[in-house]
């Protein structure tokens, strides 16, 4: 049991019920707008482009949502620090997690100098 109260509740209960048996997935729906987008005739296959200072808490799992969600969209990073940790402590950069999960990424001198 993960508290006094889950086990005080447990020993009122009687043997039926079963503690964190399994996990259930759920789904939180969300809307995400894109910071830029370059339409391509049908929403589901625009480009995006997401300008990034910094992830917030939850960022990196909306990204991978709207890969599954999107698998046509393409969603390019604009990092204005891509060698910054990806969070506090962490040893990936913004850049890194970004070739990882397979995003194409760049910066604003980049656009600047060579367009997209």
């Amino acid at each position: 049991m993960r508290s006094k109260l889950e086990e005080r509740v447990a020993e009122a209960l009687d043997e039926e019920w079963l503690y964190e048996p399994g996990a259930y997935p759920y789904t939180i729906e969300r809307k995400y707008t894109p910071d830029f987008v370059r339409e391509n005739g049908d929403f589901d296959d625009d480009d995006w482009i997401e300008v990034k200072g910094y992830f917030r808490p939850g960022d990196t799992a909306k990204y991978k949502a709207l890969r599954k969600d999107y698998p046509n969209a393409r969603l390019m990073f604009c990092f204005s620090h891509p060698h910054k940790p990806v969070r506090k402590g962490a040893k990936l950069t913004m850049a890194q997690w970004a070739e990882k999960e397979g995003w194409e990424w760049t910066t604003p001198d980049a656009i600047e100098e060579e367009g997209i």
